[in-house]
Parts: structure tokens; sequence; C-alpha cells
């Protein structure tokens, strides 16, 4: 799909595109941080008598971070903030074309864009998001 889109749209930015200015979290990073969280809390517990008021916060779901890109922000946004989703059933999909694009390319195997929920125990899959360009950072660092 970020194939298509790139050579469709090229390195623009569109509105309508989803896009999120922090980072995202992959699905087995996320898994990990939780496993390494619980295991804090538990021996937080085991070697304290702290009170339940001492919780470590969770880390925000991807879908929390994504904002849709319009008229009046389309100029704060880069290339490298859009995402586009994983298809599934608690993702928005951009609005525009390239939501066409998944429409088309679904419809191919007989699948849409709701084929991704409970009702369809096969599939069901809640989806995510990814960046389509990754951007280097601290190289040397």
């Amino acid at each position: 799909m970020v194939s298509s889109r790139l050579d469709r749209f090229g390195m623009k930015v569109l509105v309508g595109d989803l896009f999120t200015k922090g980072e995202i979290i992959p699905a087995e990073a996320e898994e990990s941080f939780q496993e390494d969280e619980e295991d804090k809390t538990a021996k937080k517990a085991s070697s304290s008598s702290s009170s339940s008021e001492d919780q470590t916060p969770s880390r925000p779901r991807n879908k929390e971070q994504i904002e849709r890109v319009t008229e009046e922000n389309l100029s704060e946004v880069s290339i490298f903030d859009v995402v586009l989703p994983l298809p599934g059933e608690d993702v928005e999909y951009p609005d525009n074309d390239t939501k066409a694009m998944y429409e088309s390319e679904l419809a191919k195997d007989g699948l849409h864009l709701r084929s991704f929920t409970d009702a369809h125990r096969q599939y069901a899959l809640s989806g995510d998001y990814r960046k389509i360009i990754g951007k280097v950072r601290d190289l040397l660092g």
C-alpha cells in the first residue's frame, strides 16, 4: 500500500492523510513494555508494602496519537509524520483517495474495510498504524 501511495502521490502530504508527531510503538515492543511494567510492579509489591495507588501508567495506544491532516495543519505535517493503517476493526482510514486504494486492494480478495470485525471471526484483526517513511536520527550517537 505504501508503494502504491508513493507512486500515485509522491512525497506530498495530502489533506485527509493520517499522521502522528509521536513515535509509533510496534506491537511486539508494546507487549514487551507491558511485560516489563508488570515485572516492575510485581517486584515493587513484593519488596515494599506500598499502596495500590502506586501504579505505573501504561503507554498510550497508537490510535490515541493519530490525527487527520486538514487544510489548517497541512503546513505543519511532514511526510515523515504520515502513517497508514494496517487493516483492522479499530483503525481509521485516510479521508482521501488512499482509502479508495485500500478498498480496491481488499476487493480483489473479496474483502472490504469491515471484514476485520469480530462478526467476521476468520479475519478479525484490531489493526494498527505504521509510518510510511522512517527518518534516521542519532546515527552516530
